[in-house]
């Protein structure tokens, strides 16, 4: 964090395509999000309603919206570091970049929040879905949505009652108006108006079971010898919440939680760029190399040297410094001087001793002022020799980069010279050779002569 790194037009130019490239992926994360928003509020939402005292729309719409925002967001970031890492485009968005910035530091939060509600919600939703399926199973009897809710998630996840099958034995699911009241067997089960037997719904028989399926006085030995399991013996409520965590919740609270660090990195890219070329455009070379750093004023000063008492040192110097002018003014009034003004008017009485003792005071006093003026030309010289290194730093700067452009130049006309040449050989055509005279036989010769 408190690092700073000299970067390059090269440098710039490569900070650039690895936003654009977080941009583009994160863009694309976001899209998954919408999508992702719309597959929970279509396709789950039937389960949704089997929830008590939670509002199904809360996770799709929040997805919902955060996607969105990534995706725009994003979109315009990587065309905000394409531009910004060329020279030729960067005026675009140069002075903007502070506050693509600042709008970046507060989306990673609505990112981060994102990833916890995909965390938190888990325990809100077990627990509203074990109220919501008791609610279901005890209005099962009359209200024939509460049945079709119940015997299609009973037989689609072959799960029976909220936590365990034996949750029925205690509910009157039967409908009164199909049950003969006045039959003596019945009005012993009767439990304030209500049939309560150890009898389940036909959706909670397993279809895997080898037998047929016993879901009416399941405890009576004399009915069913050798009774085996029937019946799906897992709660629904486990099943679904398994579901949601599986399938829905852990997988988007993870894969939001990677897009927040993906977008943190892209920040910290950016703001890289934007402090290096502030600093190259405040040294009047845009192209040249200008440092970048994340923080402008390091909290903890002792990063930048590996001396830990540095500081320490140095603010005693600062002390002392402050209690050197009190202590020549207290010299300038102390006794000795006193006791030099009494030998001096003493030496005067008495002839040349006075004026001995007058110009002893005097070697004191040019001493003092002496130290002085050295060391404030000790201070001076060191102030000196600082600026002499920076200076030959910059000039050794300057020197790279006039030698690799000079070789970039050479280069470059290295390949023209090599285009040239491969040009000239295409467009020169090729020499014809010069057909052979041919040599006339000698007995034509001889013919002409006769």
């Amino acid at each position: 964090m408190c690092v700073t790194i000299d970067v390059d037009e090269d440098g710039r130019e490569k900070l650039g395509l690895a936003g654009t490239a977080l941009g583009g992926i994160l863009a694309f994360f976001g899209f998954i999000l919408m999508i992702l928003a719309g597959f929970i509020k279509i396709n789950i939402d039937d389960k949704l309603v089997l929830m008590r005292g939670y509002d199904p729309d809360v996770l799709p719409s929040f997805l919902l919206t955060v996607g969105i925002i990534m995706f725009v967001t994003n979109l315009v970031m990587a065309k905000v570091c394409y531009d910004s890492g060329y020279p030729e485009t960067r005026g675009r968005f140069q002075n903007l970049l502070i506050l693509f910035l600042l709008y970046l530091f507060v989306i990673i939060w609505f990112i981060f929040a994102a990833s916890m509600l995909c965390f938190s919600h888990s325990s809100e939703i077990k627990d509203s879905l074990k109220d919501g399926i008791t609610k279901m199973m005890n209005v099962y009897h009359n209200e024939p949505k509460a049945k079709l809710l119940i015997d299609r998630l009973q037989l689609d996840y072959h799960c029976c009652g909220s936590e365990k099958h034996e949750e029925w034995y205690a509910i009157g699911w039967m409908n009164m108006k199909y049950i003969n009241i006045n039959n003596p067997e019945t009005k012993k089960k009767l439990v304030e108006g209500k049939v309560v037997t150890d009898s389940v719904p036909f959706s909670c028989c397993d279809y895997l079971s080898p037998r047929p399926c016993i879901h009416h006085d399941i405890k009576d030995d004399n009915l069913h010898k050798k009774n085996t399991d029937t019946l799906s013996k897992r709660g629904c409520s486990h099943i679904l919440m398994n579901y949601f965590d599986n399938v829905v919740l852990l997988p988007s609270g993870y894969a939001i939680l990677m897009a927040f660090f993906v977008q943190m990195i892209m920040m910290v890219l950016l703001r890289l760029m934007q402090t290096s070329i502030g600093n190259a455009c405040e040294q009047e070379d845009p192209v040249g190399i200008g440092i970048a750093y994340i923080i402008p004023n390091c909290p903890c000063a002792m990063c930048s040297t590996g001396d830990p008492m540095k500081y320490v040192k140095h603010a005693k110097k600062k002390i002392k410094n402050k209690k050197k002018p009190k202590d020549e003014s207290e010299d300038d009034n102390s006794p000795e001087e006193s006791d030099d003004d009494a030998r001096g008017g003493g030496g005067g009485g008495g002839g040349g001793g006075g004026g001995g003792g007058d110009s002893d005071g005097g070697d004191d006093n040019g001493g003092k002022k002496k130290n002085k003026k050295d060391k404030e030309k000790e201070k001076q010289d060191k102030k000196d020799k600082k600026k002499e290194k920076k200076e030959e730093k910059k000039a050794k700067k300057s020197k790279k980069k006039e030698e690799k452009k000079a070789k970039k130049e050479k280069k470059k006309a290295k390949k023209a010279e090599k285009k040239k040449a491969k040009s000239s050989k295409k467009k020169s055509p090729k020499a014809k050779k010069k057909p052979k005279a041919k040599k006339k036989s000698p007995k034509r010769k001889s013919k002409r002569r006769k």
